[in-house]
C-alpha cells in the first residue's frame, strides 16, 4: 500500500516508529491500571482542572453523547451554539435522546457576535449551553474566555466540545468556569482514534446524580468507582490507551505552551503561503487546529481533495455539506514537521498547474528557515 501522509484535521499522521508504544497487555493488571490513572492526571493538567476525568472507548462523538445523556435533564431547555456541522451534532444528539434545545447558528464567514450569545444565555430560558471550541468543518475558534466574561447567569451548565482544540488552543477548564469538557485521542494528542474523555466538574456530577440516564454503556456512574483504582467498567481500547498515555507524557515534557506555539506558527505560515496561491481562509475567527481554505473558484467542484491525495501523496480533507467541493481543510496536529509542509506546498502548486491554475508559492528563504526549525515531533516522542 502506498505510504501517504495525513494533513487532515484528524485522524492524524502517526509514524510507524510510535506503534511500539501501543502495548499488548490485559486491562485487568496493575500495569494497565497505572497507565489509566497516569493518563487521567495528564489530562487534568492539560485542562488545568481538578475535575473528574472519564476515559471512554469511543470516538469523540461518543463522549458528546455521554455528556448529553449524563448532564442534560429531560425537562430543561438547552442552547446549542453552532458554527458548523459538528456544532449541529450537539443538537442531533439531543434530538435522538428526546431532549429539548434551541439552535443558535453563527456563520463562519462573519465575526462571532459574542454579546448576542451572552445575552441569549442570560435570557433565563436555558439550563445548559453546549458549545464547540473549534469547529473543524469551518476552522472556527469560539472565544470562550470573552463569552464567560460577559455571561452573568451562573446557573447555566457550560458543556464544551474540545475535540479539535485540545492541545492546540488554550483551554483552562477551572479558570473559565466550564462544567463539562469532551475531547478525544486522534488529533493533537497524536494518537489513533478510539479513546475519548469527559472532564466533569463537581456541579455537573451533582446534577447527573439526580437525573434519569438514557444510557447503559455511557452511564458515567458505572465508571466513577472503577476509575478510582484505574479500572474500566468495560473492555477498553488497550493499545490506543497505551499510545495516548505515552504521547501525553512526552508532550508534557516538551511543554504544552511550546506545543501550542508550534501549532500556531506552522498554521499561520501555511495560511500566509496558501493565500498567496489563491486560497482564502473561510473563517473570520480562525483556529490554529484546522485551516479551512476556500478553493480558487476555477478549482471548485473538481474533486480537489482526491486530486491532492493522488497527485501529492498528502491527504487533506474536503468540505462537508454545502461546503463540499468548495474548501480544503488541513491540520498539522500530528507528528508532521515543517519540511513536510514545505514539500506539500510545492507539490500542491505543481498539481494546481496541471489543473489549469498556475501559481507560485511565495515561500522565501525566511519562511524556509522557520519551517525547517520545526522538526517532526517524532524525535522527541519516540
Amino acid at each position: 500500500m502506498k505510504r501517504e501522509i495525513l494533513l487532515t484535521p484528524g485522524p492524524v499522521n502517526i509514524p510507524n516508529e510510535l506503534w511500539r508504544y501501543a502495548a499488548s497487555m490485559h486491562h485487568r493488571t496493575d500495569e494497565f491500571r497505572a497507565i489509566v490513572q497516569d493518563a487521567i492526571g495528564s489530562l487534568q493538567r492539560l485542562l488545568a482542572t481538578n475535575a473528574h476525568v472519564y476515559l471512554l472507548t469511543s470516538s469523540g462523538t461518543g463522549a458528546m453523547e455521554a455528556a448529553a445523556a449524563n448532564f442534560v435533564s429531560d425537562d430543561e431547555l438547552v442552547l446549542v451554539v453552532s458554527s458548523g456541522k459538528f456544532g449541529d451534532r450537539w443538537g442531533e444528539i439531543l434530538s435522538a435522546q428526546g431532549k429539548h434545545f434551541e439552535l443558535m447558528r453563527l456563520p463562519a464567514d462573519e465575526r462571532i457576535d459574542v454579546d448576542s450569545v451572552a445575552a441569549e444565555i442570560d435570557s433565563g430560558k436555558y439550563g445548559s449551553a453546549m458549545l464547540t471550541h473549534v469547529e473543524s468543518s469551518t476552522g472556527t475558534l469560539f472565544p470562550l474566555q470573552e463569552l464567560k466574561s460577559k455571561v452573568s447567569n451562573d446557573e447555566v451548565l457550560f458543556i464544551v466540545d474540545s475535540i479539535a482544540s485540545i492541545g492546540v488552543e488554550e483551554l483552562e477548564m477551572d479558570s473559565l468556569g466550564l462544567d463539562v469538557v469532551v475531547g478525544c485521542s486522534q488529533k493533537a494528542l497524536a494518537s489513533p482514534a478510539g479513546v475519548s474523555f469527559i472532564a466533569a466538574s463537581g456541579r455537573a456530577l451533582k446534577k447527573a446524580s439526580g437525573g434519569k440516564k438514557r444510557a447503559y454503556y455511557f452511564d458515567l456512574t458505572r465508571y466513577t468507582d472503577e476509575f478510582k483504582v484505574g479500572d474500566t467498567p468495560f473492555t477498553p481500547a488497550v493499545q490506543t490507551f497505551c499510545l495516548m498515555h505515552h504521547n501525553l507524557k512526552a508532550l508534557e515534557r516538551i511543554g504544552w505552551d511550546n506545543t501550542r506555539e508550534r501549532h500556531r506558527a506552522i498554521a499561520s505560515e501555511f495560511v500566509r503561503i496558501a493565500e498567496g496561491m489563491g486560497f482564502e481562509e473561510l473563517s473570520r475567527n480562525p483556529s490554529s487546529a484546522v485551516q479551512a481554505l476556500r478553493l480558487p473558484r476555477r478549482l471548485e467542484g473538481k474533486g480537489f481533495a482526491a486530486a491532492v491525495r493522488e497527485g501529492t501523496g498528502y491527504v487533506v480533507a474536503d468540505g462537508q455539506g454545502a461546503l463540499k467541493g468548495k474548501i480544503m481543510r488541513t491540520g498539522y496536529l500530528g507528528l508532521v514537521g515543517g519540511e513536510a509542509v514545505l514539500d506539500f506546498v510545492e507539490k500542491l502548486a505543481r498539481l494546481m498547474a496541471t489543473l489549469g491554475y498556475d501559481t507560485e508559492p511565495a515561500i522565501g528563504n525566511e519562511a524556509r528557515e522557520r519551517f525547517s526549525f520545526y522538526k517532526p515531533l517524532l524525535s522527541r516522542l519516540a
